[in-house]
């Protein structure tokens, strides 16, 4: 069997530093653990995360729990994996929202 890939996308209302290990912390809760987290600026984070697909149902409450509300498409994406025997990856972009504004990114000099 080929392995199961769920990507899912939402948005949070919280800073980086909250956020992340209220995300983790989701994750665990689901019996799942997070593989790899990169913030994108200040606006997201990038979550890879490995968990049961049983599970997947689990993860769902436990990010609404968290405060992450997930887009359209999520609910049947899950449903479609859960039923399913073996190890999901997943791949979780949230969208940050709060006050603080995003972190300028340097821009690299060019010589010549």
């Amino acid at each position: 069997m080929a392995p199961s890939f769920l990507q899912l996308e939402g948005f949070l209302r919280a800073s980086p530093a909250v956020a992340l290990p209220a995300l983790a912390g989701a994750l665990g809760e689901a019996g799942g653990f997070v593989v790899a987290a990169h913030p994108l600026g200040n606006l997201a984070l990038s979550i890879t995360f490995e968990l049961d697909a049983p599970q997947l149902p689990a993860l769902a409450g436990a990010l609404e729990r968290a405060g992450v509300v997930l887009f359209s498409g999520a609910a049947g994406a899950i449903q479609g994996l859960a039923g399913r025997s073996g190890e999901v990856t997943g791949q979780l972009l949230v969208t940050l929202i709060h006050e603080r504004a995003d972190d300028p990114a340097p821009i690299p000099s060019i010589p010549g």
